[in-house]
């Protein structure tokens, strides 16, 4: 219900008191809702960076071989908090509780990119990405924009884009 909310009737104010309310009947041991919420704060409250990165915690925490949720946190690490070295090993749990999920192991490749620096594993975990889920239209465009832009094969970025065109419904791609 607290989706709907946000994203629907975009009413963060009823939003929070859903979420609230979810977390209360589990005993705050839900940890979907947890990380739900926190992403929801991370959007809402971007100043409260203390009870984001505590929400963040407290859903690992509920399960902590939920691997888009140490995803989820390992993204606020890096992007809102700075703290890269955190967010390269929440990463890196989430993938081997993971192994599988071509999103977890796409956004390591583009962290591994940009933040880590490392274009031949970069690399790797891109390919794993699109092994993963072959008609991932994400990873696809943003494996062909590091090929074209980092690697410089305008061939291979051709072949990805088109791919990506093929399989997304999704302007982000483009």
């Amino acid at each position: 219900y607290a989706h709907l909310l946000e994203n629907c009737v975009r009413d963060d104010t009823r939003a929070e008191d859903a979420f609230n309310k979810a977390i209360q009947a589990s005993g705050g041991k839900d940890a979907r809702a947890l990380a739900s919420f926190a992403l929801f704060r991370a959007r809402t409250r971007e100043d409260d960076l203390d009870d984001n990165r505590r929400l963040f915690q407290q859903a690992v925490d509920a399960d902590p071989n939920n691997g888009p949720n140490l995803a989820a946190f390992a993204v606020y690490l890096n992007s809102v908090l700075a703290e890269p070295e955190e967010a390269d090993a929440l990463f890196s749990k989430a993938i081997q509780v993971a192994p599988n999920n071509g999103d977890i192991i796409g956004g390591y490749a583009s962290f591994v990119a940009e933040v880590l620096h490392d274009n031949d594993s970069a690399e790797v975990y891109y390919k794993r990405a699109i092994e993963a889920d072959p008609e991932n239209a994400v990873n696809l465009g943003k494996f062909a924009y590091f090929l074209h832009a980092v690697r410089g094969d305008l061939h291979l970025a051709d072949l990805h884009y088109q791919r990506a065109v093929q399989c997304g419904n999704n302007a982000e791609i483009l």
